[in-house]
C-alpha cells in the first residue's frame, strides 16, 4: 500500500494492543536471543518486519548484531525494504532470523 498514514496507524495500532497481552512477544524474543547470545563470538539477527526497531534497542548493549528492515523506515537503523521480495543482506550471514507480527505489505 502506498498510504504512510496507513503504516503509521497500524504501528500505532499494534503499540496499543501489545500493553494489553499478557506477555509481549518483543520481550519473549529479547530475552531469548540473549539466552542464546554468546559471549565469546558476535552473534548476527536479521529483524523482517521490525516496525519500531526496538528489538536492536533492546539488544544495542549485548554481543548480538540486529539488522532491522520494515516496509517504512522511522529510523537511521531500519532499512526499508519488502521483506517478502528481497532482503539486502547476503545469503547465509545471519544466525537467527525474527519475523514476529509481520502483518504489512
Amino acid at each position: 500500500n502506498d498510504d504512510p498514514g496507513l503504516f503509521e496507524a497500524y504501528h500505532e495500532g499494534y503499540r496499543e494492543q501489545v500493553e494489553k497481552w499478557p506477555a509481549n512477544p518483543l520481550t519473549v524474543i529479547t530475552n531469548w536471543l540473549k539466552a542464546k547470545g554468546s559471549k565469546s563470538k558476535r552473534v548476527v539477527c536479521a529483524d523482517l518486519g521490525c516496525g519500531d526497531g526496538l528489538l536492536a534497542y533492546n539488544l544495542r548493549n549485548s554481543n548480538i548484531e540486529v539488522h532491522s528492515f520494515d516496509l517504512v523506515s522511522k529510523a537511521s537503523h531500519i532499512v526499508s525494504c519488502d521483506i517478502t521480495k528481497k532482503v539486502p543482506l547476503p545469503s547465509c550471514s545471519v544466525d537467527f532470523v525474527v519475523i514476529s507480527l509481520a502483518l504489512m505489505g
